[in-house]
């Protein structure tokens, strides 16, 4: 009888090496990869309202630890394929709900795992939020240098069941009037709220003050920021991997500026006191002025402000940034079609014409998906362009009112779908 409890011991012990050697990895997804090296299968499943079990449209999901994204279809639908055998979790997220993980995913080779996951609405609260109804992460209204930019708007949301009391409060004397200062606010309503600055009462420089707003459900802050100087830096421009172009404006030339122009470099606030690059304009005019600045580093970020100087004084703008561009972020064809070198994802058509048109990649945000010839095209440079799944990925181009084209890269062929059905998404543009 010990002698059969220990073989049974052993036998279980050497079965537990075996499971490891073939890279079954750890059933809390604490393995490095995710991944087993046994094959591949593939993990699917719908995202749903937790309360009322409605598919929900447009969430994020993440496969971890290999970081692959998508978004959930019309129907809340999801799909990770050829993803090899081993143990995932998923990270959802969409606006309005909390963030979930969910319980690990075992993907065996040759077989489809499912991963339903329900998401619960985060606790109602005072909101700041876009036109569109969006949080702002981060809320901020920048009055820039413009002396005729004076007015600015946004938004606070209730999001509960119940009606919000609220308050704004001020410290700052320049901000001259708020359109409404207290009141109760609706479940479920927006309210729009307009501030007023009084640009005389700025101090020379880069002003900044906070509304506080605070409700019986939740407070927030809004930083609200104005820049008083006769020069205004603008956003750069032609940004690539070693270069780009600083672009500014002079507005006022009351004191007879002799030169104009930008000092740059990786310290947060450039200036000609703490050894900053500059380029600068000897002829003066007001208006915009722009200089192209080389020799940069590529994927560096670089800060830069505006300058206006004469032999006594010298005004800078706000201080902005670029990042320069990775050269592995895009190939550019002969022709001048951009394509991206990664999926957008893989959601349904109407999503895909969404997604590439909401695309930012490399400081460009004119991305766009695809008509069937770009398409054909891109998939005739697949493999300089790299990192395309065998499958199907949609066309801009439309056959009816519910069906678009497709090229398949596995072969090339042209075939169409439903719009409603879910395929992988690349974005194109193309080059200035």
């Amino acid at each position: 009888m010990k002698n059969s409890i220990i073989l049974m011991v052993f036998a279980s012990f050497f079965f537990s090496l075996l499971f490891v050697a073939c890279g079954g990895g750890s059933p809390d997804g604490s393995n490095d990869s995710g991944e087993s090296g046994g094959g591949t299968g593939s993990i699917y499943g719908i995202v749903t309202d937790k309360a009322t079990g409605e598919p929900l449209k447009s969430a994020g999901v993440e496969l971890f630890p290999v970081g692959l994204k998508t978004v959930t279809g019309s129907d809340g639908s999801f799909e990770f394929l050829d993803i090899s055998a081993g143990y995932y979790n998923l990270f959802v997220t969409k606006t309005g709900y909390g963030e979930t993980k969910s319980s690990t995913i075992v993907v065996e080779s040759g077989k489809s795992a499912r991963g339903d996951v329900q998401l619960e609405k985060a606790s109602a609260a005072l909101r700041i939020v876009d036109d569109e109804g969006n949080d702002i992460p981060d809320p901020e209204l920048d009055f820039g240098a413009r002396l005729d930019d004076v007015s600015r708007s946004f938004n606070i949301f209730n999001d509960s069941l119940d009606s919000l009391d609220w308050k704004i409060t001020k410290t700052a004397d320049w901000i001259k009037s708020i359109s409404e200062e207290s009141g109760e606010l609706k479940a479920g309503k927006t309210l729009g709220i307009i501030v007023v600055i009084d640009r005389s009462l700025l101090r020379e420089g880069e002003n900044i003050t906070q509304l506080h707003i605070t409700s019986n459900n939740g407070n927030k802050q809004l930083r609200i920021k104005a820049t008083n100087s006769d020069v205004v830096t603008l956003d750069a421009t032609r940004i690539k991997t070693t270069s780009a172009t600083l672009n500014g404006e002079l507005i006022v030339n009351d004191e007879e500026y002799t030169e104009t122009g930008f000092v740059y470099g990786g310290m947060a606030t450039p200036s000609f006191d703490n050894d900053a690059m500059t380029v600068s304009n000897s002829s003066v005019q007001l208006g915009s002025f722009g200089n192209a600045v080389s020799d940069l580093g590529e994927s560096r970020t670089y800060y830069y402000r505006a300058y206006a100087k004469n032999d006594t004084k010298t005004v800078y703008g706000e201080t902005k940034s670029f990042s320069t561009l990775k050269i592995d972020e895009y190939v550019t064809l002969s022709g001048g079609l951009v394509v991206a070198k990664k999926d957008a994802g893989k959601v349904n058509w109407y999503d895909a014409i969404d997604m590439c048109n909401n695309y930012t990649l490399a400081e460009f945000t004119d991305w766009h998906l695809p008509t069937k010839d770009e398409l054909l095209t891109v998939y005739n440079n697949k493999n300089s362009i790299g990192n395309f799944v065998e499958g199907r990925y949609w066309s801009s181009s439309t056959w009816n009112g519910y069906n678009s084209y497709l090229v398949s890269f596995t072969d090339g062929s042209v075939t169409k779908s439903d719009n409603e059905n879910s395929f992988y998404v690349r974005c194109v543009r193309t080059a200035n």
